[in-house]
């Protein structure tokens, strides 16, 4: 399933990628005309520049005036992100009865989670979500036998993002994280927080495709940290040899 990309997704992808350009948007600082012709000739050429420029207006009308920092904050967390993959992963959406409860502790109790194999649930009102890996299928069938099965969807690849704890204190780290996969057509089938860890399914044919755009984002956020660091001797290098001269 194919996810739809607008020009405003993949503007404010941009936007968010590069902290400066947008503290300077945030601040009035920027001739949006200039930004937009840079944008169309090199990232998003077959878009024009007037539709780019109505949507860096929309970005800067949202975030005026706001403190570019929570981005700082953002960019803070994800430098330090790690990323696992698996593939064979099945997500089965079952009707929730009287019997889902103990069905559920009694197909727990016989997958070894411990031993590489995969298991979770969720609950809704109506339907129960449980996923597992494709080597329990046959155990999952036999335990939910007479239970109405919604649907079945194998196939699926699970990427599993490990941060520092201080993930909690930060607003925006999830959503800047679907953000990096859904604004490049990646469909995200089911997503899911445990903590500090960020669980997300997506087809195993865009696995490969989502676990390249997150490590480049989070090059991209280590990149901006160095590069932070590595002003400051520059700029201290310069003031000692000024004060050397005189």
């Amino acid at each position: 399933m194919e996810v739809a990309i607008t020009i405003q997704d993949e503007v404010e992808r941009f936007l968010y990628s590069d902290i400066t350009i947008s503290k300077f948007l945030s601040e009035g600082l920027f001739n949006i005309n200039a930004l937009s012709e840079k944008l169309v000739k090199e990232n998003l050429p077959h878009s024009s520049v007037i539709a780019v420029s109505s949507a860096i207006r929309r970005y800067q009308e949202k975030h005026k005036g706001n403190n570019i920092s929570h981005i700082e904050d953002i960019y803070g967390i994800l430098r330090n992100g790690k990323i696992t993959t698996r593939d064979d992963v099945v997500k089965i959406i079952v009707e929730k009865s009287e019997n889902t409860h103990s069905l559920i502790a009694a197909f727990g109790s016989k997958v070894k989670s411990i031993h590489g194999h995969l298991f979770r649930f969720t609950e809704g009102i109506e339907q129960a979500l449980v996923v597992i890996d494709r080597g329990n299928m046959e155990l999952f069938d036999k335990t939910f036998g007479h239970e109405k099965v919604v649907r079945n969807v194998p196939h699926l690849g699970q990427i599993t993002i490990a941060l520092p704890k201080e993930t909690l204190n930060v607003s925006g780290v999830y959503a800047t994280l679907l953000r990096e996969l859904f604004s490049n057509g990646i469909n995200i089938e089911e997503a899911h927080t445990c903590e500090n860890n960020y669980l997300i399914l997506v087809a195993e044919t865009d696995m490969l495709r989502s676990y390249h755009q997150l490590t480049n984002l989070f090059a991209r956020a280590r990149k901006h940290f160095e590069e932070k660091v590595n002003v400051k001797p520059k700029k201290l290098q310069k003031a000692v040899f000024d004060e050397n001269l005189a």
